[in-house]
């Protein structure tokens, strides 16, 4: 038996069942142990290690202590080391969502942002909709899942190639980590190439037409909102009550691909919706209550097909692409301003730590 203690790793070999003479890990970081916890750890699991070589029961102190720790300590000991049963000594299979717990361990010692692990792991979770036996999962099962995500959710192919590529990374951590978990990768057949696609120009007499014909504020709100800042989608659906501040006529918009702030003005066609729907709203309270990730296309859709107006593609993602040309053909703004009003990737954005001038976002409020 092998300690990272830094890592709060215990690395050991098998002694019994299929896996005998193999190798595993146990990542106990997740616990946030404290040192006596972590030295009373190995020591019982060496115990334990120990007993199942010998073939032998664990000691008293050891069992006491198995029932003495937190019930999700336990159920993950119990999951990992082989167990002595009455039949002999037999792994405990790990259900998926305990292996995906594992894998947002791993991917905390990666080198890889906070933003793109949550983007990952959102996507892995989704996997669970095939069960909870990790076994079982194999090409037609996910091939099933990517037509359903795609009918309930509009996602176009490239959506579901980034599901696919995200699930892969999965299939192929938990090959390598663990070679008996499953017998092959099941995404090796799905389609992971995302390819470049055009996006439609958003007409800004369709918006006008559509505003006209929104039923509440929180609509004409939401499509002035996302014509003017050209945000992202999730950018837009998760702005707070406290990210608006109306004395200083700017909006902070916390990016979805690297969680950094960007500031962009509060523009005149959004501002005369902001003091009806902030009103009564606390400073953590989202600024839209009604249209959320799970019915926004669906509205917009509806919303286009009322008013005779045509569905351009991709839905949202078409006005951040119209604001950008936008942006782009205003001699006033330059390459750098408008790159810092949409949101670069964080290479592009960090570069030369440039920031917006006051003049700027004062001349764009107004």
């Amino acid at each position: 038996m092998f300690c990272r203690d830094q890592r709060h790793q215990i690395i050991f070999r098998h002694y019994c069942g299929p896996r005998e003479g193999r190798q595993d890990t146990l990542s106990l970081g997740r616990f946030r142990l404290s040192d006596r916890e972590w030295s009373g750890m190995k020591r019982h699991v060496e115990r334990i290690l120990e007993a199942q070589r010998s073939e032998a029961p664990v000691p008293r102190s050891t069992a006491d202590w198995l029932k003495s720790i937190p019930r999700k300590q336990f159920e993950y000991l119990q999951s990992r080391l082989l167990e002595k049963q009455s039949n002999g000594c037999e792994p405990a299979r790990l259900a998926l969502a305990e292996w995906i717990d594992e894998y947002e361990a791993a991917r905390q010692e990666m080198n890889t942002s906070v933003a793109t692990d949550e983007a990952v792991l959102r996507d892995v979770r989704k996997l669970l909709r095939c069960g909870n036996d990790v076994s079982h999962i194999d090409e037609g099962c996910l091939s099933d899942l990517m037509v359903d995500l795609g009918e309930e959710n509009h996602y176009v192919e490239n959506t579901l190639a980034r599901h696919a590529k995200h699930w892969n990374l999965f299939f192929e951590w938990l090959r390598t980590n663990n070679p008996d978990a499953i017998d092959s990768n099941p995404c090796e057949a799905l389609n992971r190439s995302i390819a470049p696609r055009e996006k439609d120009t958003v007409q800004w007499e369709w918006i006008d037409q559509l505003v006209a014909s929104c039923r509440t504020v929180e609509e004409r709100y939401w499509l002035r909102f996302v014509q003017w800042t050209g945000c992202r989608l999730r950018e837009g659906l998760t702005l707070r009550a406290c990210d608006v501040e109306l004395n200083r006529n700017r909006i902070l918009l916390q990016e979805s691909k690297n969680n950094r702030i960007r500031i962009n003005p509060i523009y005149p066609a959004i501002r005369e919706y902001l003091p009806d729907l902030l009103r009564g709203l606390g400073p953590g309270d989202r600024v839209l209550s009604r249209i959320t990730e799970n019915n926004c296309y669906e509205w917009l859709y509806e919303l286009q097909d009322r008013v005779g107006v045509p569905r351009w593609k991709p839905p949202y993602n078409a006005f951040r692409a119209t604001r950008a040309n936008q942006l782009a053909a205003d001699p006033t703004i330059t390459e750098h301003q408008a790159g810092l009003l949409l949101g670069h990737s964080p290479a592009v954005a960090r570069r030369n730590y440039l920031s917006i001038d006051d003049s700027l976002l004062e001349r764009l409020a107004s």
